[in-house]
């Protein structure tokens, strides 16, 4: 008795006599959100990333930004790696007197890839104003 019902289940799964396995109608399923997600997610993302190595590798001497650990400064100098940046001043010069990137700045090299924003030259000119 127990091997004629083993024999019958046997029988009875799908997958027997030409039937698709239920494992293909879910990569079907699957394959359309993996797509989707690849869409929204992925390609987005990668320009982005693209823009702003773009950008990074187009910094030029007197542009604002914003390193990973958050330290504002201007750029000095660039070099093929690394770039070279104004991050504070010594000596409390009057503010109209100051030179970024002289005598009296404090200068600080970073790796490129540790710039994480670009200052607009709008919003480096309200913080010069304040």
């Amino acid at each position: 008795m127990f091997w004629e019902q083993a024999a019958w289940a046997m029988a009875s799964q799908p997958g027997q006599g030409g039937e698709a396995p239920p494992q293909l109608g879910l990569f079907w399923v699957l394959m359309p959100l993996l797509v989707i997600f690849w869409l929204f997610m992925v390609v987005p993302q990668r320009k982005q990333q693209k823009q702003h190595q773009q950008r990074i590798e187009s910094l030029k001497k007197g542009d604002r930004v914003v390193t990973n650990g958050g330290i504002y400064g201007t750029v000095v100098k660039t070099e093929e790696h690394s770039v070279v940046l104004a991050v504070g001043e010594m000596g409390g010069l009057p503010p109209l007197k100051k030179k970024t990137g002289g005598e009296t700045s404090v200068n600080m090299r970073f790796a490129k890839s540790a710039i994480s924003t670009i200052l607009s030259d709008a919003a480096s000119e309200g913080e010069q104003e304040s």
